[in-house]
């Protein structure tokens, strides 16, 4: 069904946070004014709005976005993370809120990463883990290599 493995659940504002196995690679397509990336579970959803001269999106910061058809996309301030509703009616699926990230990351940055994902398909991947939910910093602490590192960071499922 999905071939994600979540490592733990963390506590993150009102949510749960997964730590992932590995991080999502999206392939995106462009429809109209929106593009948007999955990889069958976590889309990425972006949508055009022209710019201004003190209004860009993302603060200017300038990315590529390459497409499955090849085109890539010269991000600069026009694309801003929206269109959810557009994306929901294309890909047939029905989008939830899901905040992730992995052992890697964390210990090199410890922020969580907000995408949408199918809410169905995150649920499952969400209930396929029996562990405790651990509050945010202590889990932490269990990448903090003072208290074990990421060994322990993986081994948090107390089933």
């Amino acid at each position: 069904m999905f071939d994600y493995k979540v490592l733990a659940k963390v506590k993150f504002n009102d949510e749960i946070a997964l730590v992932l196995d590995r991080k999502p690679v999206l392939e995106y397509t462009k429809h109209k004014g929106i593009i948007y990336g999955t990889d069958g579970i976590f889309y990425q959803c972006y949508k055009y709005d022209r710019p201004g001269k003190n209004w860009e999106a993302f603060g200017g910061h300038k990315f590529d976005i390459k497409l499955t058809s090849g085109e890539v996309i010269n991000c600069n301030g026009q694309w801003w993370h929206g269109g959810h509703a557009e994306v929901e009616k294309l890909a047939g699926v029905t989008l939830c809120s899901a905040v992730h990230s992995t052992v890697d990351a964390l210990k090199k940055c410890y922020v969580f990463s907000g995408d949408a994902a199918d809410s169905k398909k995150f649920n499952d991947i969400l209930n396929s883990y029996n562990g405790d939910i651990l509050p945010y910093f202590e889990y932490e602490k269990l990448l903090n290599k003072e208290h074990g590192g990421a060994e322990n960071a993986e081994k948090t499922n107390l089933d």
